[in-house]
């Protein structure tokens, strides 16, 4: 029997699908990402004026790109991925249990759950070459932003020493719900981006390594834009000085992942969503997003709540 979450709604101009009483957690999600990132692109009109920006993107060449990914991610700009026959917004879609989206591989159908099962920590990932971003169970279990009034960024901003960043604690900056959905939605707009060089499979997300990539490597790597603009919305002061240091020589302060794949990037072909309850626009939103989706069971709702 294949599990059914009923509810498809709207949040701005993305559209959130399976998630059930979970969709008020991520539509709220989003809605604090877009309230971060108006400081974030006010910070990126500076460019090197501004410490976090010179330090992971380092170049005002590329000023006007960085603010309009993030426009992009506030305002859910639709894009025409390649085989579509229409631009459409991100769409983020809950597996919550089986049944809810299958793959067909040259073994047979495969169940995506199983991404998430396979992995209690695995929180996202995104479908390469379409609009679709599915949040695992792991992603409910994150805050939907860490810092807060009894929380302060200044617990978690690094220190830094022989110019590199140090406490593995910075992390909890970015390690919650609005990032990680920063993190992916990134993935989609990258996926089409002008610059060839996005490529998961060069993904890195230390902040070390991040801090010694390459501009015109930067402003296609997701977590270079969730680290800094964690880093500016925490209001964090140390950065190291700009400097050729190599990341595979970190002294232990960091860990490369340059050539590692991006394990949050999943290829996959002939998707099939089932049991859905959906409105007219989900339907119609749903037949063009990806090539090779097909549906199940839809029924026509007024009824679903919108932003």
């Amino acid at each position: 029997m294949w599990h059914t979450n009923n509810t498809a709604v709207k949040a701005g101009n993305y559209n959130i699908l399976f998630c059930g009483n979970l969709t008020t957690t991520v539509r709220e999600s989003l809605q604090l990402l877009w309230s971060n990132l108006g400081t974030i692109n006010t910070d990126a009109e500076t460019g090197t004026s501004s410490p976090a920006y010179q330090a992971f993107f380092k170049d005002n060449d590329y000023t006007s790109f960085v603010e309009q990914m993030l426009t992009n991610i506030t305002n859910g700009a639709s894009l025409q991925k390649a085989g579509q026959n229409s631009a459409e917004a991100p769409t983020l879609a809950c597996l919550t249990g089986p049944g809810i989206a299958t793959e067909e591989t040259s073994a047979g159908e495969r169940d995506l759950y199983e991404i998430c099962s396979g992995n209690s920590k695995y929180a996202a990932f995104y479908r390469s070459s379409t609009n679709w971003i599915f949040l695992c169970p792991a992603f409910f279990s994150y805050e939907q932003q860490t810092i807060t009034t009894s929380s302060p960024a200044s617990q978690y901003c690094p220190n830094v020493v022989d110019n590199y960043f140090v406490q593995e604690y910075w992390m909890n900056l970015v390690q919650s719900q609005m990032y990680l959905l920063m993190h992916e939605i990134l993935h989609f707009y990258l996926d089409s981006a002008p610059y060839p060089s996005h490529d998961s499979s060069h993904e890195v997300t230390d902040i070390n390594v991040a801090f010694n990539v390459a501009a015109g490597d930067a402003i296609s790597n997701p977590e270079s834009y969730v680290i800094y603009a964690a880093m500016v919305s925490g209001g964090c002061t140390n950065y190291p000085a700009s400097t050729d240091n190599d990341p595979d020589e970190c002294n232990g302060t960091c860990l490369s992942k340059l050539g590692s794949p991006a394990s949050d990037v999943i290829s996959i072909s002939n998707l099939t969503a089932y049991g859905m309850d959906v409105d007219a626009m989900s339907i119609n939103a749903i037949n063009k997003t990806i090539s090779g989706l097909s549906t199940s069971s839809l029924t026509s709702s007024d009824s679903n709540e919108s932003a």
